[in-house]
């Protein structure tokens, strides 16, 4: 649990270098501190790197839980990687059983809005078995901004309102 805790720490503080070398050195992986690692890697926008864990987690035997699949999301959100998001998201149920919650939906909402396809986000939003939250609302109404749409903001504010 210690080393876990490490690799997640210089992991969230940016010292990816030391995350990973704490990381290697742990005597038994798990998926806890796969996801750890991944995570780190998803939040400084090496999404790439994220995605090698991936497969090098899988080589060793593990398979991607709830988590994991969050820490997928994430660095491909953080890395622009629309398509490689669609196919984790694809595969979580038919190739690993995991069905996606709220916090799956609402990372590809964000790679939706933030890749520029808003019309994809708002039909994923209301597809998703799950209310969308305000994280999931204000991502969209973010990116609206971002991307001078301002009529799809003005929807968001109306259904927000209500």
């Amino acid at each position: 649990m210690l080393g876990i805790a490490l690799v997640d720490i210089y992991a969230k503080c940016g010292v990816l270098s030391k995350s990973k070398q704490v990381f290697e050195e742990l005597p038994i992986r798990n998926i806890g501190s796969w996801s750890a690692l991944m995570s780190g890697y998803a939040q400084q926008g090496q999404g790439h790197e994220a995605l090698k864990c991936q497969q090098q987690m899988q080589n060793e035997g593990f398979f991607p839980d709830e988590v994991t699949f969050v820490c997928f999301l994430s660095a491909c959100g953080h890395s622009g990687l629309l398509n490689t998001a669609q196919m984790l998201f694809g595969n979580m149920v038919e190739k690993y059983g995991v069905t996606p919650n709220l916090e799956h939906h609402t990372c590809m909402v964000g790679i939706l809005s933030r890749t520029g396809h808003l019309d994809k986000a708002m039909a994923m939003i209301k597809r998703m078995p799950d209310p969308p939250d305000h994280v999931t609302w204000h991502t969209v109404l973010y990116a609206s901004r971002n991307l001078g749409n301002i009529e799809c903001g003005k929807q968001i504010f109306d259904h927000v309102r209500r």
